[in-house]
């Protein structure tokens, strides 16, 4: 399994600026000697799925006590080619030098993500649906496990418990929707679902599953969310969306 730490070139971005980053948070406490806001700025996590288990590991670079845990956003698609192009979208816009933060998470959260303003991506959430923010706390562990199962509801194990812990789709269901199976046993996905997109021209029971997960917190004398940029979870090494197959 490879792990892609803190989205590679992100990370290697701010190394090479170190030189940057030292000037920036000399500035950054000038500016709070002076009652000016300062930037809070997250890392990603690394992430990798060997198909059936998707893992996030804790960026420890996120230290502050501003920083909470971690996010997990999706979208399925029918046709793999467009899961493909969208999860190579979203990865290219995460490693550009310019790319914002707050920025591609309210596009890719609002369903105006450049070139794919049809798109929206949802929370996962919990088994009842509350929506807890966030949804992997870093105040309960490190290690996140999301096993997936084609025939069964979706679990989350956190390495400092064995407890698998239930999680369904986005908090827009109510009742809360599972990933792999409607409550008649039909395919969970459907036309018209929020969540989906469809494509009349493939009839097979596959779908692609495209993900990224954002560390999140909030600045400090502000209420606003703080987010990294997304760490797009990889289908094995490669970015074309994990394959799931329905009953």
């Amino acid at each position: 399994m490879r792990v892609v730490q803190s989205g590679s070139r992100g990370r290697h971005r701010w190394q090479r600026s170190g030189a940057a980053l030292c000037a920036a948070a000399a500035c950054a406490l000038v500016l709070g000697g002076c009652g000016l806001e300062s930037y809070t700025y997250y890392y990603r996590p690394g992430v990798a799925c060997d198909g059936s288990s998707i893992t996030i590991i804790h960026n420890s670079a996120n230290a502050d006590a501003s920083f909470l845990g971690y996010e997990v956003y999706y979208h399925v698609f029918k046709n793999k080619g467009t899961a493909t192009s969208v999860a190579q979208a979203i990865y290219t816009a995460a490693s550009s030098e310019k790319a914002s933060p707050s920025v591609l998470q309210a596009q890719l959260a609002s369903g105006s993500f450049p070139g794919y303003s049809e798109v929206v991506f949802y929370r996962i959430t919990n088994e009842d649906g509350s929506d807890p923010t966030p949804l992997l706390k870093v105040s309960e562990g490190t290690r996140f496990y999301i096993q997936i199962k084609n025939d069964s509801d979706w679990t989350l194990r956190i390495d400092t418990t064995h407890q698998q812990n239930v999680i369904k789709r986005s908090s827009s269901f109510s009742p809360a929707r599972s990933f792999a199976v409607a409550e008649n046993s039909e395919s969970a996905w459907k036309a018209g679902d929020c969540d989906y997109t469809p494509d009349a021209a493939y009839s097979s029971s596959t779908v692609y599953l495209v993900a990224f997960v954002l560390g999140y917190g909030f600045n400090l004398g502000s209420t606003g969310a703080v987010y990294s940029l997304p760490a797009v979870i990889p289908n094995g090494t490669e970015y074309t969306g994990i394959e799931l197959t329905q009953p």
